[in-house]
């Protein structure tokens, strides 16, 4: 099945989103409060998500992927997305950015996409910019899909704090996430063209969609080198895409749950 909904729950570098989970990247679970900046170490580790899917017919489902922050110089790659940070100061980001989009489904995976042509991810590149004033921070992301297969634009707008439980090894990290995406994302993803629709499947152009993600995060360090991270994210989806006669709902939820080694 191509419906990867890689859902990102909140860290406090986030990344645009896509239309089917407000997808941004999990940090390491070794953030830790210092001052005005937030200080990581590199690590790597994996992830499990359990995902509602909003397809109609197409069940929920539980996906691995791997959990990474990886620095060097003024490179990263956090979570899924891969950048170049070109200004950066004690309270402002600008950077670079690489990331996919994970969605799509096959006309295989229920009866009621029998006859749609399958979707798949993206690829977009853009750029993302991120203020903080700990323990807030704020991320906006501009991407452009670079595969083709839909030359779409999407933006995203993060508010997130990070809420100290035990001294640094515990963090409570509550999120909210406004992705804005075009319509030709929205018509690649949830649309239905006039040689796809049935008795039963109205043809459908949706228009742009802005989609509003909420999620909470629990990072904790259990030791020198090793941090889990639980979260949960809701995500309510945008008239456009939950109108869709291919969509059987119009929210959905996740519970991820990582362990990383921290270097």
């Amino acid at each position: 099945m191509k419906t990867l909904k890689m859902l990102a729950l909140v860290g406090i570098l986030a990344s645009a989103s896509t239309a089917f989970a407000d997808s941004s990247d999990l940090e390491n679970a070794n953030t830790t409060e210092t001052g005005t900046t937030l200080q990581t170490h590199d690590s790597v580790g994996l992830g499990f998500a359990y995902n509602q899917n909003i397809y109609d017919g197409v069940g929920n489902h539980i996906q691995a992927f791997p959990l990474l922050n990886l620095n060097y110089d003024d490179f990263f790659i956090q979570g899924f997305t891969a950048g170049y940070n070109a200004y950066q100061d004690e309270s402002t980001t600008f950077a670079l950015i690489v990331q996919p989009m994970f969605g799509g489904y096959d006309s295989s995976d229920s009866d009621a996409l029998a006859g749609m042509s399958d979707t798949s991810y993206l690829v977009n590149t853009g750029v993302q910019m991120q203020y903080r004033l700990m323990p807030f921070s704020l991320t906006a992301a501009a991407v452009h899909d670079v595969t083709g297969r839909t030359g779409g634009n999407s933006a995203s707008l993060k508010f997130a704090a990070m809420v100290p439980l035990d001294d640094t090894r515990m963090v409570l990290i509550p999120s909210i996430t406004m992705t804005w995406l075009d319509s030709d994302i929205t018509d690649y993803y949830y649309g239905v063209t006039q040689s796809e629709a049935t008795a039963t499947r109205a043809a459908y152009d949706p228009g742009t969609a802005v989609n509003i993600g909420y999620g909470l995060t629990l990072k904790y360090q259990m030791a020198e080198h090793w941090g889990a991270t639980f979260g949960y994210v809701f995500t309510q989806y945008a008239d456009d895409i939950s109108d869709s006669p291919i969509v059987s709902r119009s929210y959905s939820s996740a519970v991820v749950a990582g362990i990383s080694y921290i270097f």
